[in-house]
């Protein structure tokens, strides 16, 4: 599909080879691709498409985020016509396969055809809510902060509130000129400033019994990364998702349930906790799963043992064995780990690990992964 370029009054092509992939390798994250034969038997492809999914910034937040490209189609009238369900049916099953929510696309402003195809209703992404942003739209933050460019973009994402903290979640930069207009051999003065994230550990006290206080008054949202208690046959196969129960407990309060159901149920953006916190409140989360008609056991901050774990960017998940190498690594944890396995999350989230079928003593079994229940917390400044 190499010759079949982005239309419009430029008309731009790629070329990837020897190695296709090498590009998504490049940009890390996880990539799915899918190509469309032609119903001819003549073994040439009518269609293809490719979503690159990776740890972005939506709203100030970090989350999954997709990246929709490679979408190509040849001038074969019957193909175009089922081209649309086909791709939507590769969409959907790779969002549910990710959990990601939010995607955005580059196309270029005059291809009409492929902005009404990917942010019209009834189109190839019918299911999902989108809204458009020129590129060069000024605003005071970005909606999303992604290192990919293009002559002009659309993003394409279900719909999020917004919160605005008085702090910037990413680097926030500006330049400043004594004149609007300088002479070819003339000079004029050039001011700067950066104003840097606020780091979590700044304003929060993370205690060795994981348990996080506020040491100012902060507001706080939680989100549910993903629930990953699973069963399976004993050679296993049949591998599916369990119930599982993720609670809060809030300074001396009671544990109270924020999350229940399986990894399928699970929405990433979706804040399923949001209040403001006054100086030294304490946050202690906890959880356990429905397995046969009865409650796993519960394990909490407060249970005095280690399946409990809050962490910040760039600190390592303590499990016996690399859990960025692990062959239980859940899809919905790629995005929060970089290429070391050290914890990839926004300077002023944390992040917390559950370990909910495994006791402490049982550490150096490869299913001690701390991943039965993830949850991610984002702290704003007032």
């Amino acid at each position: 599909m190499a010759d079949v370029p982005m239309e419009g009054n430029l008309a731009l092509a790629t070329q990837r080879g020897p190695d296709f992939f090498a590009l998504y390798r490049l940009q890390r994250g996880q990539h799915f691709l899918f190509v469309d034969e032609a119903k001819d038997n003549s073994g040439r492809l009518a269609g293809m498409g490719g979503i690159l999914v990776r740890s972005g910034w939506l709203d100030g937040v970090t989350m999954p985020v997709g990246y929709l490209g490679d979408l190509r189609t040849r001038g074969f009238v019957r193909e175009r016509v089922a081209f649309p369900q086909v791709y939507a049916h590769f969409f959907h099953q790779t969002a549910q396969q990710t959990g990601c929510d939010h995607y955005l696309t580059a196309i270029l402003a005059d291809n009409a055809a492929a902005a009404r195809a990917l942010t019209e209703p009834s189109t190839l992404l019918s299911a999902v809510t989108t809204r458009t942003e020129p590129a060069r739209a000024e605003r005071s933050q970005p909606v999303l902060v992604n290192t990919d460019s293009a002559p002009a973009s659309t993003t394409t994402t279900t719909t999020t509130t917004t919160t605005t903290a008085t702090s910037p979640s990413v680097p926030v930069g500006w330049l400043k000129t004594g004149s609007t207009t300088v002479l070819a051999g003339t000079k004029t003065p050039l001011s700067w400033g950066i104003t840097h994230p606020s780091v979590v550990t700044d304003h929060v006290t993370i205690t060795e019994t994981n348990t996080v206080t506020t040491d100012e008054e902060l507001d706080v949202e939680v989100r549910v990364l993903g629930a990953g208690v699973t069963v399976s046959n004993s050679n296993g196969s049949n591998l599916s998702f369990v119930p599982t129960e993720a609670t809060m407990r809030i300074a001396g309060g009671s544990y109270n349930r924020i999350f229940y159901g399986t990894n399928k149920d699970v929405k990433p953006g979706k804040v399923v906790y949001s209040g403001t916190l006054n100086k030294a409140t304490s946050l202690r989360f906890g959880g356990r799963y429905y397995y046969n008609g009865a409650w796993g056991t519960n394990y909490t901050s407060s249970s005095g043992t280690n399946n409990v774990r809050t962490l910040v960017n760039g600190e390592t998940p303590p499990t016996t064995y690399p859990l960025i190498n692990a062959p239980t690594l859940e899809n919905f944890i790629k995005p929060y780990l970089d290429s070391t396995g050290k914890v990839k999350i926004g300077p002023m989230d944390v992040i917390v690990f559950m370990e909910l079928t495994h006791t402490d003593a049982q550490r150096y079994n490869q299913g001690y992964d701390l991943q039965d229940m993830v949850l991610l917390v984002t702290f704003k400044t007032r």
